[in-house]
């Protein structure tokens, strides 16, 4: 993953997002460069008592699109399939789907990968 802070690439291993949030209120980063997924972080503000070294997420909604679905057309598509229970390839798209770990959003699922990524990170 890469940062993108104004036209300067910063590589997320060795870039603390504190660095950069007090001077940009929004930072893009790509996700999977095939499928170009741009994903936008609004820093609306810091909270400077926060005690804990991992973040948390405190809102989000919607669905991550699965793994390989095929860039912004694909996902579109997929949305589309699983929607109409009549198309012939709803099925299909539902069993892979699972098999994606298609899920609804769920901010205690998120918060907890969050700290369990990032603990097993730092403790290497």
């Amino acid at each position: 993953m890469l940062i993108q802070c104004t036209k300067k690439l910063l590589d997320e291993l060795n870039t603390k997002l504190s660095e950069y949030i007090p001077q940009y209120d929004k930072i893009v980063y790509t996700y999977d460069f095939g499928d170009n997924w741009q994903h936008v972080i609004d820093a609306g503000k810091i909270n400077e008592e926060y005690g804990w070294n991992y973040p948390v997420c405190i809102l989000g909604e919607g669905n991550a699109p699965p793994e390989d679905v095929g860039g912004k057309y694909g996902y579109d598509e997929f949305l589309r399939i699983i929607s109409d229970p009549s198309d012939p390839d709803y099925e299909g798209m539902i069993s892979w789907s699972k098999m994606q770990r298609y899920s609804d959003f769920d901010i205690e699922f998120v918060n907890r990968r969050l700290k369990f990524i990032l603990k097993n990170k730092w403790d290497r």
